[in-house]
């Protein structure tokens, strides 16, 4: 069962420092809650330090529409094919109005700048804009490909739905989008 936000407390740690996974969840909410203009937030930290355990959590509230955990193991769940999907479908449960087109997996591969556009932004557009601002969470973002792919969706998602990514280091990819970064120990 998903939960609502429910912490309130806000720290100011050091980003070199790394921090502990209440005052990670106390830095989510203050993004989440109180800043309107970084639409996306990175967890960044070493190998096995629980970004994917906070990502679960996170997914696990009532805020989050979508959630994509890629695995290292398994290389075809970080494909931008698989990981467009597995949003839509999400999406497509959480909102019952959204009707999103069928693409075949060659579509989504070959142009995927024009499968985004008719398969998430097209639709996403004729919906209400919602009253509260929603998030998605994609966890292991390590790959050059994945990376270029979050900042697309970025481009193309409502304002009012944000991005919390998880991976263990700092996008570089296209452009400085306005984001926030939490760094773990």
């Amino acid at each position: 069962m998903r939960e609502p936000l429910s912490y309130g407390a806000h720290f100011n740690v050091a980003p070199s420092h790394g921090i502990s996974r209440n005052e990670s969840m106390k830095k989510f909410l203050e993004w989440f809650r109180e800043n309107k203009k970084t639409r996306r937030l990175e967890i960044i930290g070493r190998e096995h330090c629980g970004k994917t355990w906070f990502a679960k959590k996170i997914s696990e509230m009532s805020e989050c529409v979508s959630s994509h955990f890629c695995r290292p193991d398994e290389p075809q769940s970080s494909e931008p094919a698989t990981v467009i999907r597995s949003i839509g479908e999400q999406l497509m449960r959480q909102f019952p109005n959204l009707v999103l087109p069928r693409l075949s997996t060659v579509t989504l591969l070959e142009d995927t700048v024009s499968a985004l556009d008719h398969f998430l932004r097209f639709p996403l557009e004729t919906m209400p804009s919602s009253s509260k601002p929603v998030f998605i969470v994609i966890d292991c973002v390590e790959d050059e490909e994945t990376q270029i792919l979050i900042q697309m969706l970025i481009d193309i998602l409502p304002t009012w739905i944000r991005m919390v990514t998880t991976s263990r280091q700092e996008n570089s990819v296209g452009k400085k989008e306005k984001k926030k970064a939490i760094y773990w120990n």
